[in-house]
């Protein structure tokens, strides 16, 4: 086995066992999102926002890119649709503004 030698990374010079092309359809699961209705507690710098879930829980949010890219404007007092991942239950996404 031929080894090279890059900074500090060391990679095999010999092909792996299955071609490229044996991965090509296959795809990893995606993680599933969590989605959840709050209000807006509080507007914060940079297009972050303090979210009260319906369940008493205060996390911080941020506007999806849609939302950024058409302007729509949040505010305090509004109720909005987010999703956060599993693995972090601190922190959203603001997918939707209520009307």
């Amino acid at each position: 086995m031929r080894v090279a030698w890059f900074g500090w990374v060391i990679t095999s010079l010999q092909p792996s066992a299955q071609p490229r092309a044996a991965y090509k359809g296959t795809s990893l699961a995606k993680e599933e999102l969590i989605e959840f209705e709050g209000v807006v507690s509080e507007a914060l710098p940079d297009n972050r926002f303090r979210v009260q879930l319906e369940n008493g829980v205060e996390i911080w949010a941020y506007a999806s890119g849609k939302m950024q890219k058409h302007r729509i404007r949040i505010l305090a007092g509004d109720r909005v649709k987010l999703e956060m991942s599993p693995y972090d239950l601190t922190k959203g996404r603001i997918n939707y503004r209520h009307k």
